[in-house]
């Protein structure tokens, strides 16, 4: 294969779903041209992990970060991989034995270098589940299931016979398995303002990357998402942070217009209603923390543009 694969990890204290995550790349038929992991947390990371990697003549490199920046993290790696595409993998995922090798051949099979993105399909170990499957059904009707809005240039590329029905276009990938072209990826980069252990900064990079490059799904592409401890914010500040991201990626990087907007509610909602019906299934309270985290920072943003409206915009905060 022509292709050469640089994965990138960024890792924020989770040392078992790292160690899951670097097993299943050392298992891979078609090995990567290195591993690169970003580490933002605590901890520092296990050297036998590297002494793994080296055993099995895959690279191991580390970079060290002092600020938890899920996004800065993501850039760190993608200036120092040195591959043709960059596999920007979390480190509570896993990959199939086969991934790599699938995922060279799909950009060999490019020779016009149309796709500029390529990720996979992503199954959650949790909604293997009865309980999950029905949360999963839930979680693609209320907004979070793959599309592609009229202004994607995927929807606009013909591809080549050899890559016909093998990739869909689509508005975003889930960060726990985007690839992109190196090249590509330097010159858009994560929005850094996204701080902290981020949410949405996938589908921020996605829909940016999305107006003037190729962003595919590959369906045959298959890796595991088993959420591990740690590398996220608690319930309620992982509430505000959604509201907070996705009002800047409607600022930013999304098209304005009334569609935005009802998008934006339609989301917001969607994923309040989602983590209500959580705790009703689990007969658990500590899902409506989301709710109400989401919910006060909804408020306090409609009591600053009410404000705005009122006293002029130099009132907004």
């Amino acid at each position: 294969m022509k292709t050469t694969i640089s994965i990138a990890i960024a890792t924020h204290d989770r040392p078992q779903c790292l160690r899951r995550a670097i097993d299943s790349i050392v298992a891979q038929e078609h090995k990567p041209l290195e591993i690169i992991v970003v580490n933002d947390g605590a901890d520092e990371i296990d050297a036998s992990l590297g002494d793994l990697c080296q055993s099995s003549g895959i690279p191991f490199i580390v970079e060290r970060r002092h600020t938890p920046c899920l996004p800065a993290s993501r850039n760190c790696a993608i200036d120092r991989a040195s591959a043709d595409v960059v596999l920007l993998l979390d480190d509570d995922c896993y990959l199939r034995s086969d991934y790599i090798a699938r995922l060279a051949s799909l950009y060999d099979a490019d020779e016009e270098e149309l796709v500029a993105a390529v990720g996979a399909r992503i199954d959650d170990v949790p909604s293997r589940t009865f309980k999950g499957g029905i949360i999963k059904a839930l979680s693609f009707v209320l907004g979070r299931g793959p599309w592609c809005g009229p202004r994607c240039k995927a929807r606009h590329i013909r591809l080549n016979k050899s890559l016909a029905g093998r990739l869909v276009p689509v508005h975003r990938l889930t960060g726990g398995g985007i690839s992109v072209r190196r090249q590509i990826a330097r010159a858009h980069r994560f929005d850094e303002r996204l701080g902290g252990w981020a949410l949405f900064e996938d589908t921020e990079f996605c829909l940016r990357l999305g107006m003037s490059h190729g962003v595919f799904l590959a369906p045959q592409l298959k890796l595991w998402h088993d959420p591990g401890v740690g590398g996220r914010p608690n319930l309620h500040n992982r509430g505000r942070m959604y509201v907070c991201n996705f009002l800047h990626i409607l600022k930013y990087s999304f098209p304005s217009g009334a569609g935005a907007w009802l998008l934006f509610f339609y989301g917001v909602g969607g994923i309040m209603t989602l983590y209500a019906l959580l705790s009703v299934m689990s007969l658990h309270s500590r899902h409506l923390a989301f709710v109400a985290g989401a919910f006060g920072e909804l408020l306090r943003h409609l009591g600053q543009w009410a404000n705005a409206a009122i006293w002029g915009k130099g009132a907004a905060g």
